[in-house]
């Protein structure tokens, strides 16, 4: 049956073509990973998102050298490191602009929410500041 699958002279769903491609794998008979990507990039671009399709992370994470590993921690360790410095930013700018919007009559309606809203705010940014110093 692999084999008339494998020919083309069995058609079977894609789920079916997953489960085998993943018990292949997992039974070790299945070419390395780089391997079928070159095979499949001869085909075209879908033939690389059909493979790649199958894949675990684990298994794309093992296909990297461990230099390129560290390389992508560390380039993923400075995106959050950035990402977390510009909530810091706008949650300070934010808690700023309510403080000041609450000093207006017009939101001597809104009373108390606002209030909290800009302590929790507040609160939030101090604490991904000293989770950001940690990092340091």
């Amino acid at each position: 049956m692999v084999y008339q699958v494998k020919s083309g002279k069995k058609e079977l769903s894609e789920k079916a073509i997953y489960r085998l491609e993943q018990a292949e794998r997992e039974a070790g008979i299945a070419p390395p990973l780089t391997e079928q990507v070159k095979a499949a990039r001869s085909q075209g671009p879908a033939a690389v998102k059909q493979v790649l399709a199958g894949v675990t992370p684990q298994e794309l994470w093992q296909t990297f050298s461990p230099e390129d590993q560290v390389k992508f921690a560390l380039a993923i360790g400075d995106q959050i490191k950035k990402t977390i410095d510009q909530f810091i930013i706008d949650a300070e700018h934010l808690a700023q602009s309510v403080t000041t919007f609450r000093q207006t009559p017009t939101s001597q309606r809104l009373g108390n929410d606002l209030d909290l809203f800009a302590r929790q705010v507040t609160q939030q940014a101090a604490f991904l500041k000293a989770v950001r110093g940690l990092a340091d």
